[in-house]
């Protein structure tokens, strides 16, 4: 029986104990890391254990700003007293929201949606992409992207290493070939590697420039990209 690790974002202590009692009996095989009652330990939990299912009060650790250190493949179950952050937790790619106080039929239907999302996101890790561009052929990993942008019929592909490829590839092709890397499709325009991203440095509310680790020139983004970045939780308060 393979071991899945989840934390629990909740200062509830009567609530936390309440769902590791029903886990213990729908799912033995999640691990439950909890008692993450600040952002810092939040923080530091997600980054040591990488969690594949993660149980978030959002009004507990600044709520959503957590997502942004959590695997792309993780997946988000709230856990609250309200509907308020319904649609929210929706946008941010929630599998499930459970209102309080928690019963066995529907938190064993969010596992099943958890189920159902890890099963989606299996990949090959030998997976290469290949691409024929104006230059010749070109074979790499997905993670060595840091962005796609289209631009005059065209595709450009630029890779963390600075290399960039024009190729006849749609958007559309793109999407489908990179479904279950993490990647994230900001509008029309661009597709991102949300790890690669560095910054985002907003001028108006129309328009922001994004930055890459990479230090690839920044693109200027409009009010849906930003949009979405703050959708995805990252750089919700991006000045």
């Amino acid at each position: 029986m393979n071991t899945e690790h989840a934390i629990v974002v909740d200062s509830d202590c009567a609530g936390v104990e309440h769902l590791r009692h029903l886990l213990s009996s729908l799912s033995p095989a999640i691990t439950i890391h909890a008692g993450c009652l600040t952002f810092e330990e939040a923080k530091s939990m997600c980054l040591k254990f990488q969690p594949q299912l993660v149980f978030l009060n959002p009004h507990a650790a600044h709520g959503f700003d957590l997502l942004t250190f959590l695997p792309s493949t993780s997946s988000l179950i709230c856990v609250t007293e309200d509907d308020r952050f319904a649609l929210r937790a929706f946008d941010a790619g929630a599998v499930d929201y459970l209102l309080k106080p928690l019963h066995p039929e529907r938190l064993s239907l969010a596992l099943s949606r958890h189920a159902a999302r890890k099963a989606l996101s299996r990949v090959d890790p030998d997976f290469r992409v290949s691409v024929k561009s104006t230059t010749g052929s070109h074979i790499f990993t997905p993670s060595r992207i840091s962005h796609i942008l289209a631009q005059d019929h065209q595709t450009h592909v630029f890779l963390v290493e600075g290399t960039k490829i024009t190729c006849h590839r749609s958007m559309q092709e793109w999407t489908r070939a990179l479904a279950g890397h993490g990647f994230q499709r900001l509008d029309r325009t661009l597709i991102v590697n949300p790890s690669q991203i560095d910054r985002m440095d907003r001028h108006s509310r129309n328009e922001a420039m994004l930055s890459f680790s990479n230090g690839a020139e920044c693109l200027k983004i409009g009010r849906v990209a930003m949009q979405r970045l703050r959708e995805l939780s990252l750089f919700s308060h991006a000045a």
